[in-house]
């Protein structure tokens, strides 16, 4: 991979970007196209390129791609839609899966082949969240975890044969934000802002008939958020990104030795 990428709004509304390429940061830079957005944004890299996806100040979803070195500048991605949340997206076989929360608070997908966009459609299963969605793709499945009414953290999964449905995940965390999910190191992490502020994390290990280990509060360097954390992961270290309580952007990464 020759570069990471994530985007935030360090202190406005705009949609900004940092690239990692064999370090340092490149450091903040406004997202070519201009845009603005009040929630966070979603990247993928599909076809060895990113994609960023926002909500627009309109609430509908906007997309921006980085195409043989130029960013397209934003455009809405087809089937309409509206969500008054973040947006999350994985890729999963060759096919980009864009969730949100609708206005109903029921969850919708959009799907990217090499076909076009297929539009929003439900996610099957039922299940509605009062927040955004987070999305990973581990040992051939498809993860998609959300907040529920009750401030429980619940996932869905798609495997081959379709939607599992709604559960709960082990451990009875509450949270008053949106999860963020991602794979490091063979196991599955979500990461939420606990109902203290505080950041925990709960892994999936990669070993037949293995469950949950349990949430544990991310000690190293403590800390404290009051919005949804940010997760992600190259082969050798885990980034995690979260609002301080001053609405600093600060970063938290573990490295295998």
């Amino acid at each position: 991979m020759s570069g990471e990428y994530a985007a935030q709004a360090p202190d406005q509304w705009g949609i900004w970007v940092g690239q990692l390429a064999l370090r340092p940061f490149s450091g903040w830079a406004a997202l070519p196209g201009g845009g603005a957005t009040p929630a966070g944004p979603a990247v993928v890299i599909f076809n060895g390129a990113p994609q960023v996806f926002v909500r627009g100040t309109n609430s509908r979803i906007y997309q921006n791609l980085l195409t043989a070195g130029s960013w397209s500048g934003w455009s809405e991605v087809p089937g309409g839609g509206f969500t008054p949340s973040s947006p999350g997206a994985t890729v999963f076989s060759n096919t980009v899966y864009l969730f949100v929360r609708g206005t109903n608070d029921h969850i919708y997908q959009n799907l990217l082949t090499a076909g076009g966009w297929s539009g929003w459609g439900e996610v099957p299963g039922g299940g509605v969240t009062p927040a955004g969605p987070a999305a990973a793709v581990f040992q051939n499945f498809l993860y998609l975890t959300v907040r529920g009414t009750d401030d429980r953290i619940y996932d869905n999964l798609l495997t081959s044969v379709g939607w599992t449905g709604w559960a709960a995940v082990p451990g009875n965390m509450l949270t008053p934000s949106g999860p963020a999910a991602t794979v490091f190191n063979g196991e599955l992490w979500y990461v939420v802002r606990g109902a203290d502020d505080r950041i925990y994390r709960n892994l999936l290990p990669a070993v037949a008939a293995s469950d949950w280990t349990g949430w544990v509060e991310v000690l190293l360097g403590g800390g404290f958020t009051p919005s949804e954390p940010g997760a992600a992961a190259t082969a050798s270290t885990l980034y995690l990104v979260v609002r301080g309580e001053d609405n600093g952007i600060y970063l938290n990464q573990a490295t295998l030795p």
